[in-house]
């Protein structure tokens, strides 16, 4: 075996999302002789050890014998046509990490008011280039590259690679280096002292379309610095987060960094899905706590948190505390979840650019003035007519915190019609976190009503001014051809999912179906006849490819 053999090794397990110690423990085969085959030093293991390693990683035998007797011919396979650009582009670079993107499935707006929200990472990755460099202060992005997202692509044809353009960079370069100066310049280890970093981008997927851009960026930059340049001590003494474990600190980082792009508002999902990964084919629950931008919650004990770019506002930060939860993962005396039914996911391109800090305003709808004294009779109707005891729970929030707390409180200053559009708005939200809550509980059980909490989704995010007529009218044929195909089948049941894949007012639409692939397929090869950009598939990947782990934030070595 060669250095060449070795590589082709590492690059397969790491693919897979396997260490060397994970694979050693999961197939059987000592960890010596792993580590003896990732460096190229041993010339031949046996059959059965092949078997091993094989039947771990879900290839066959023949592919695994191919990594290390034509390594060459191996790594050409197995490239698509952004592996290749992406090695001419990596060439030369000392500093190199990766993270994937991400769309959720439910519960991007409600996770900041103290709902869950939950994502699929997709294997679809953006890659950082990070130079120090002492003619600079600050984090300078030379060049950010990614696909022309009004072109149809996918995850093997990303050809398209142009600048970055639809959304500025110059905007948040000022958030940036005020955090790089406040929290990250004074904590650089000595050797790095006065230096400022250049980054260079390239992304598998196009930016400003709800894919997660911004949240694997800040990943990659944050635990990059983190782990190369700071002073990782200092820093957890200074902040007082020596009982947390360097990575949740390093993704706490990400998640300030988040924030530069987000006008101090987010809520580090994005962070954390690309910090994560999944180790399975479930989609992950994401949570914060005590973090809320509606009224009545704040009377609750709840406190709305505006993160700047200061010492101060990274303390108020790292006090939020943060749930991360993959069903993939094996808890201590508790069965193993459900493995998913086979899904398949097609990412569409509205035609719309998103702007994520460009949904975090809202329009005040108009307020009669007599309404307050109708909304009293209704609520004194209801009272009388039920217990609180005999009606749904989010009934009785709407009813009690929302109306009784916000609508019909005396207390609030100023005019009555912000109160009524907090009042219609936090109802809203509250529907949107049941929701959230009831995708998640099924996506531990059996799956088939996702596709409709998906659906119910959308429609509150559009009742909220959050979509746009454009994917309105897309997500409306997708219905209808969906609709087609299953009474073909003679199926009434909903197996289709249809919603925005980030914050709203444009971007991408996220299909989710529990159809089987050739029939998913064909619902979607009718659409992009009508030039509907693809921006991912998982028909076009194989079995092992699409249901295999996605790696978080990553240190690469492209070959």
């Amino acid at each position: 075996m060669t250095k060449e053999s070795g590589r082709a090794f590492r690059e397969l397990f790491e693919q897979k999302g396997y260490s060397r110690n994970k694979l050693a423990n999961e197939s059987g085969v000592d960890l010596s002789t792993i580590s003896r085959l990732a460096s190229g030093k041993l010339h031949s293991t046996g059959l059965e050890n092949l078997k091993k390693i094989a039947r771990c990683l879900q290839v066959t035998v023949d592919e695994l014998s191919e990594v290390f007797t034509n390594p060459k011919i191996y790594t050409f396979k197995r490239r698509s046509r952004f592996d290749e650009f992406l090695v001419t582009w990596a060439a030369n670079a000392d500093l190199l990490y990766s993270s994937p993107a991400c769309a959720f499935i439910s519960g991007e707006h409600s996770v900041v008011f103290g709902h869950p929200a939950v994502y699929l990472p997709l294997p679809l990755r953006l890659y950082i280039k990070l130079e120090p460099s002492h003619q600079i202060e600050g984090i300078f992005i030379d060049d950010f590259k990614c696909p022309d997202p009004k072109e149809e692509m996918n995850i093997l044809n990303t050809e398209l690679i142009q600048a970055y353009g639809s959304c500025s960079i110059e905007y948040h370069k000022q958030a940036l280096t005020s955090l790089f100066l406040s929290i990250i310049k004074p904590f650089l280890k000595s050797e790095f002292d006065g230096i400022g970093f250049r980054v260079n981008v390239l992304s598998s997927f196009p930016v400003a379309v709800g894919l997660n851009s911004s949240g694997a960026f800040s990943a990659c930059i944050a635990k990059a610095l983190f782990y190369e340049f700071m002073d990782i001590e200092k820093f957890k003494v200074y902040f007082e987060l020596l009982d947390q474990e360097n990575q949740e600190v390093a993704m706490l980082l990400a998640w300030a960094i988040e924030n530069c792009f987000h006008g101090g508002c987010s809520s580090g999902a994005g962070a954390a899905v690309s910090f994560n990964g999944r180790l399975g084919r479930h989609p992950i629950l994401y949570s914060i706590s005590k973090r809320s931008y509606l009224s009545h919650k704040h009377l609750d004990g709840w406190s709305s948190v505006s993160i700047s770019q200061s010492e101060q506002g990274f303390r108020l930060l790292s006090k939020i505390k943060r749930f991360v939860f993959d069903p993939g993962e094996c808890l201590e005396g508790l069965p193993d979840y459900p493995e998913p039914p086979p899904y398949n996911v097609t990412i569409l391109y509205s035609g719309v650019p998103s702007r994520t800090e460009a949904v975090l305003t809202r329009e005040v709808r108009s307020y009669v003035k007599e309404s307050t004294e109708r909304v009293a009779h209704v609520c004194n109707i209801f009272d009388k007519t039920f217990k609180v005891g005999e009606v749904q729970r989010s009934l009785a929030i709407h009813r009690y915190e929302i109306i009784e707390k916000v609508y019909l409180n005396t207390q609030f200053d100023g005019d009555k019609s912000e109160q009524m559009s907090r009042a219609y708005f936090e109802m809203l939200s509250e529907s949107l976190g049941n929701i959230s809550i009831s995708t998640f509980n099924s996506i531990l059980s059996d799956w088939s009503s996702v596709p409709s909490f998906m659906n119910s989704y959308q429609a509150l995010l559009c009742g909220m001014g959050l979509s746009h007529p454009t994917i309105e009218s897309l997500i409306n044929q997708l219905k209808f051809l969906s609709m087609e195909e299953q009474l073909r089948e003679y199926q009434l049941t909903s197996y289709l999912g249809f919603k925005i894949t980030g914050s709203g007012k444009g971007g991408d639409i996220l299909a989710l179906s529990l159809l089987n692939k050739s029939r998913h397929k064909k619902i979607f090869q009718k659409i992009t006849k009508n030039c509907c950009a693809i921006h991912f598939d998982s028909c076009e990947l194989s079995e092992t490819e699409w249901n295999s782990p996605v790696q978080g934030v990553r240190k690469e070595n492209i070959l």
